[in-house]
């Protein structure tokens, strides 16, 4: 299912993945899924086998930083999947507001920000240009 607010992309789609962006058979995306994936599995193997297992030898401490270092993979990983799911471009609906899109007066360098646009219809930001 897509994911809410977001609108999916159409004539992309593997057809088991409906609601989600992946363009299957893009060699260099492919290429570049599988690099990324294979840096985050290796340098988990490095580090947990030949860094913190040595250097802790596996007591509460070295427990302690396996759990943090491996729950940091996890959330890598999931960011990488999420970004690479997601069709470009496609912002969430319903995350902004008018007001939103004015510099805050407030701030000294509120004249060094620029003035953001804004989309009515689905009420989020533009992107920039």
């Amino acid at each position: 299912a897509p994911v809410r607010g977001r609108e999916p992309c159409t004539g992309l789609l593997h057809p088991l993945q409906a609601g989600m962006w992946l363009i299957w058979w893009d060699a260099c995306g492919l290429f570049c899924f599988f690099f990324g994936e294979a840096v985050v599995m290796l340098s988990n193997y490095v580090l947990v086998k030949h860094v913190l297992g040595p250097w802790s030898q596996w007591n509460a401490i070295g427990i302690v930083n396996l759990v943090f270092f491996e729950s940091i993979i996890v959330i890598v990983t999931i960011a990488h999947w999420r970004a690479m799911m997601v069709c470009p471009g496609v912002t969430e609906k319903n995350t902004a507001t008018p007001a939103d899109c004015k510099p805050n007066k407030d701030d000294p360098m509120w004249w060094t920000k620029p003035k953001r646009r804004y989309c009515k219809r689905c009420k989020a930001f533009k992107p920039p240009r």
